[in-house]
């Protein structure tokens, strides 16, 4: 079953884009002292980018209704920050999913991490980050729906930048309406990932 069709509404897009290029600039600002090139160590300045697939399970709630339903299509992720050491790093992190069927999207924008277990070369990793979840769903209200997002997964990094990733994330958010009661959305996805990493 399908959920109702839900999308980042062209407001949900600029609030995600202003929010984006400022934590961006930001975070160049930051780090830029340290910056003295791409040196190919994980320590450092870092610029990540993901390309890949999902599967969700979306559950929208509210007054005196419950409906399930599924979601799947392809997921983006970005993310800038800095390698505290060969093995850690912390970023700033824009996770987005997407429906090419049905024009669903759900996200998370926050911060995240990543451990590798090998401090030089080839080596698995874990990974994670938290921060503010949206939602959007256009059938229902034009407002957005904003609560908490959290992800956890891991993958293998190759030594040349290029890593694979599988991990989990969940999304619950609120809407609001200036009229009638709140809604709630709870989604769980699963999502496997293509991403290279610039250090």
């Amino acid at each position: 079953m399908k959920t109702t069709g839900c999308r980042f509404l062209p407001e949900a897009r600029r609030t995600v884009r202003s929010f984006g290029t400022a934590a961006v600039a930001v975070a160049a600002t930051v780090l830029a002292p340290s910056v003295s090139a791409f040196d190919g160590q994980r320590s450092g300045f870092i610029i990540g980018a993901a390309l890949g697939a999902h599967s969700t399970d979306v559950e929208v709630s509210g007054n005196g209704f419950r409906s399930e339903g599924d979601s799947s299509g392809f997921a983006l992720a970005f993310k800038i920050g800095m390698g505290l050491s060969d093995r850690f790093a912390v970023y700033f992190l824009l996770d987005n999913q997407f429906d090419t069927g049905d024009d669903v999207g759900f996200g998370l924008t926050g911060v995240g991490g990543s451990y590798h277990f090998r401090a030089s070369g080839a080596s698995p990793y874990l990974t994670a980050g938290v921060g503010l979840g949206a939602v959007s769903d256009d059938d229902i209200d034009s407002e957005d729906a904003y609560g908490g997002a959290a992800m956890f997964g891991g993958g293998y990094a190759f030594a040349w930048g290029l890593y694979l990733e599988g991990s989990l994330m969940a999304v619950s958010a609120t809407l609001d309406p200036e009229f009638g009661s709140d809604i709630d959305y709870d989604t769980l996805s699963g999502r496997f990932m293509v991403g290279y990493n610039w250090y």
